[in-house]
């Protein structure tokens, strides 16, 4: 399969957006020469700059969507799903904060300087009262 070049830059990054451009709007580009002009920067008129490559069915298709430069339509910000805040076990309320003794046992530990207690993971519901040790994976995040 052959190569066309559909644009050539001076820098790299450069390149790399317009590449980004293409690759967003459906089409396989890469970036050539990009290393070698940047060690040694006097060889861009020798090698006529970074260059971005498309196949050569595809050159036309992309010369347009680089001359247009008008990126794909964002997606709505609703439709990522965000994450669930960690939720009491005992009462079912959003956890709001971790257990305040496990706080002050880390903070002790590490003005002593051995953080023996930096593993523990006590959640304490605000809600309820109700402490518990949480699964390794679950994070925490603040629910105000």
């Amino acid at each position: 399969m052959s190569a066309s070049v559909v644009a050539s830059f001076r820098d790299a990054h450069e390149a790399h957006l317009a590449r980004a451009l293409l690759e967003s709007a459906g089409l396989p580009a890469y970036v050539v020469d990009e290393h070698t002009i940047g060690n040694i920067w006097l060889y861009s008129n020798l090698l006529g700059g970074v260059k971005v490559l498309v196949p050569a069915d595809l050159a036309a298709e992309a010369r347009s969507i680089l001359a247009d430069g008008n990126p794909p339509p964002e997606p709505e910000p609703n439709s990522v799903p965000s994450a669930r805040p960690e939720r009491c076990p005992v009462c079912s309320g959003a956890v709001r904060s971790l257990d305040p003794t496990d706080r002050r046992v880390r903070a002790l530990s590490m003005l002593i300087g051995f953080p023996f207690a930096i593993g523990r993971r006590r959640r304490r519901c605000d809600d309820c009262g109700h402490t518990w040790r949480a699964p390794r994976t679950a994070r925490i995040e603040e629910v105000s």
